[in-house]
């Protein structure tokens, strides 16, 4: 307390007559002062606490209770700060003053805040995790070693199953900045990055035009109406100049990309043929299969996101020649029969002659006794039947196209099949017992216009 001259040497008498009785009374008043601190938030006194760590050991509590629960570094948005004095009895209330103090302050962290033209993705704990989105976000669309070699300018050779950027950009830029904000709002690299890739929703206010309603401004922005009430719950009727809240998609960024790629590429092989006369008109044969060769192509991209736009052939280079698959295509003149037949076994004797035979008639001559079982085509034709036939066992038919047939029966095996051109003397099968036979033996008839004729008018020995 301020003391005049005249009062403090007023006192100072009466302390010399009192002699050490003064100062034993001064050094009294002194012990029974004790201090107290005056606590402000931004300014605002919120009480008085008999010690300032009261104080900061709460704001310490909460800002690691919302670090530990958040997992990022917290702060308080407020200032706090405290005014201290000594007095006489003082009066505080520390634990009104703390109550309040919490009450106050806002815990927040500092962020970073990713935003693509103004549209803000979301925040990260710090400009690296910023730094890791993008670099995440870059890596679905290309290879990191891409990339990097990319952004050094690196003009190597690719080689086949390899490939280089040679454009990528993103349609707009991220800008960053640092926010405080409260530590909900902070979230990991995935989580960005996956906003990145399904866009996100804004809600911006909107001017209602003349002729508009609430249909057309839903279809506009593919809003229901249930979303438009909950953005406008004052709202029940739409008028021109009428301020509103509507919602949209927002497309943050996409990934513009050129990209060479070099690839191996079949080269189809081409079929050529060549005429033989070793094969009839109509026959063919494969002299040589083919296979495909191999070519280096290089080719240019152009690509947003993951969708290809437009693809260029630079050049390509063959590696492996095909080789062509060669047919031989018959030019021999496909045998029509003479009507000079020959002899069809090897050797052999005249065991039966056509006509009555044991109370039957025998259409044909019987041909046994032969030490080569070779069956030979009479005459030039075409096999009109082959396989098993009753009582004449397997049975080989030639149509030789000239209005004769000959038939071949009881043979143990059949070489040709149906359609097969045969010339005089081609094997047809070998002589056997097939069917309704007395031992081996070859039955053999002629047939002119599908009249039986009589073979030995027409072959011999």
């Amino acid at each position: 307390m301020h003391r005049t001259g005249t009062k403090w040497m007023r006192n100072l008498s009466l302390a010399a007559l009192l002699g050490l009785g003064v100062t034993a009374g001064a050094t009294y008043v002194e012990g029974s002062m004790a201090p107290v601190h005056h606590v402000y938030v931004d300014g605002e006194e919120v009480g008085t606490v008999s010690s300032k760590e009261i104080v900061k050991e709460s704001i310490d509590e909460r800002l690691q209770k919302a670090q530990d629960a958040y997992g990022v570094e917290t702060i308080v948005e407020e200032s706090v700060t405290f005014e201290s004095e000594r007095l006489m009895n003082p009066q505080y209330d520390n634990e009104e003053t703390v109550e309040t103090v919490q009450e106050d302050l806002t815990v927040k962290t500092e962020a970073t805040a990713i935003a693509f033209d103004g549209h803000t993705t979301g925040y990260v704990a710090s400009a690296a995790k910023a730094k890791e989105v993008m670099d995440e976000f870059k890596q679905q669309f290309a290879d990191n070693d891409l990339l990097t070699a990319f952004e050094n300018r690196e003009n190597k050779t690719i080689g086949v199953g390899e490939g280089k950027l040679t454009g990528f950009s993103l349609t707009t830029q991220p800008q960053q900045k640092t926010e405080a904000v409260h530590p909900r709002k902070v979230s990991d690299v995935d989580e960005i990055v996956r906003r990145l890739n399904e866009g996100g929703m804004e809600t911006k206010q909107y001017e209602v035009k003349d002729k508009e309603n609430l249909s057309s401004i839903l279809d506009a922005y593919q809003m229901t109406e249930e979303r438009f009430r909950e953005l406008n719950p004052q709202v029940s009727g739409i008028t021109a100049g009428q301020n509103i809240q509507v919602e949209q998609e927002v497309d943050y960024t996409d990934v513009e990309i050129e990209k060479e790629k070099v690839v191996t590429e079949s080269v189809p092989f081409e079929t050529q043929t060549e005429k033989t006369n070793d094969l009839l008109i109509g026959e063919t044969k494969v002299k040589q299969e083919g296979s495909e060769g191999q070519k280096k192509v290089r080719y240019s991209y152009q690509k947003e996101n993951t969708e290809i736009l437009s693809q260029e052939k630079l050049g390509e280079k063959i590696i492996e020649s095909p080789t062509p698959k060669i047919i031989l295509e018959g030019t021999k003149t496909p045998s029509v029969g003479s009507g000079e037949f020959t002899w069809p076994a090897v050797g052999g004797v005249l065991t039966s002659k056509q006509g009555e035979r044991w109370g039957s008639f025998h259409a044909g001559i019987d041909i046994a006794g032969v030490s080569d079982r070779t069956i030979k085509s009479a005459d030039h034709g075409v096999v009109a039947s082959a396989g098993k036939s009753g009582a004449y066992g397997n049975k080989v038919v030639v149509n030789h196209r000239n209005g004769y047939k000959t038939t071949y029966a009881h043979l143990s095996s059949i070489d040709v099949n149906v359609g097969d051109k045969v010339q005089k003397g081609d094997k047809l099968g070998v002589m056997g017992t097939t069917g309704r036979s007395t031992g081996i033996h070859l039955h053999f008839e002629i047939h002119e216009n599908g009249n039986l004729k009589n073979p030995l008018s027409y072959v011999s020995q």
